[in-house]
């Protein structure tokens, strides 16, 4: 059994402390070589993008990044880093001690921290929330306009996605042949914000159950798989998405829902 005795957060004089204690440098290290070379030019890199993004490298005193940004480099630099605070832990039978860096626990640029939170994400749909039938992953993009409107304005993705939803629901209903009132299907959707050159790039990765539960009031409800679906079909729920009032015109269809006019 492992006890938590000792923390010591980013601020605290951890190098006194290892002087005192007679402990080792502290140091990040990677098991291989090749891990160790990968960090460092990694970390080069954030380096320079924080050194370039600062007010002072900028004529004018312009930053050339928003600060956010700057922040998840500054962040990732100190992640795993024992130097910038740790737990110390030791078992209560063999006195066996470790040391347990901080991680950042960021989102957007971290890659063991990103790592961590997906694999638990993906563990706790597949154990708690996704039912033992098919699931198929449906994917949306958008054009260039869109994606700049939807980072600006992320308020205006929910109603979109929506309608992506209905039309895939009723597509599901009418491929497992059974009444849309005694039908329902599910959807989990992940929305990605960039593209895997880190570029601006809003689209939706949805995983939808492959058919509809028909519920009768009788029993438990019973899961209908539906026939995949081809590429004309594909192309024709496309066409229903992009002619759909509210997703061709986003702002003025958020407008008319609460009650003002973009006419004047």
């Amino acid at each position: 059994m492992l006890y938590i005795i000792t923390v010591f957060p980013n601020n605290a004089p951890i190098h006194s402390w290892a002087q005192r204690s007679g402990a080792p440098r502290l140091q990040a290290q990677s098991t291989t070589s090749g891990g160790v070379q990968k960090k460092q030019r990694c970390i080069a890199w954030c380096r320079n993008i924080s050194r370039r993004s600062s007010p002072k490298s900028k004529p004018g005193g312009v930053a050339g990044l928003p600060q956010f940004v700057k922040d998840e480099f500054d962040a990732f630099l100190e992640c795993g880093i024992l130097a910038h605070g740790f737990l110390r832990l030791r078992c209560a039978e063999c006195v066996h001690e470790k040391l347990v860096a901080f991680s950042c626990k960021r989102r957007g640029f971290c890659p063991s921290c990103g790592a961590r939170r997906m694999a638990e994400t993906a563990a706790y749909l597949v154990d708690s929330v996704i039912p033992r039938v098919p699931v198929r992953q449906w994917v949306l993009s958008f054009p260039i306009p869109l994606r700049t409107l939807f980072a600006a304005h992320p308020d205006l993705l929910a109603p979109v996605l929506q309608i992506i939803h209905r039309v895939i629901a009723t597509f599901l209903i009418q491929q497992a042949g059974v009444k849309r009132s005694e039908a329902a299907t599910g959807a989990i959707t992940l929305i990605q914000r960039f593209g895997s050159a880190a570029n601006l790039n809003i689209h939706l990765h949805g995983l939808v159950l492959d058919g509809v539960y028909r519920t009768t009031g009788e029993g438990a409800p019973v899961f209908h798989q539906a026939p995949a679906p081809t590429l004309e079909q594909l192309q024709a729920l496309l066409g229903k998405i992009i002619a759909h009032p509210e997703a061709v015109d986003p702002p003025r269809a958020s407008c008319r829902r609460r009650g003002r006019d973009l006419s004047g």
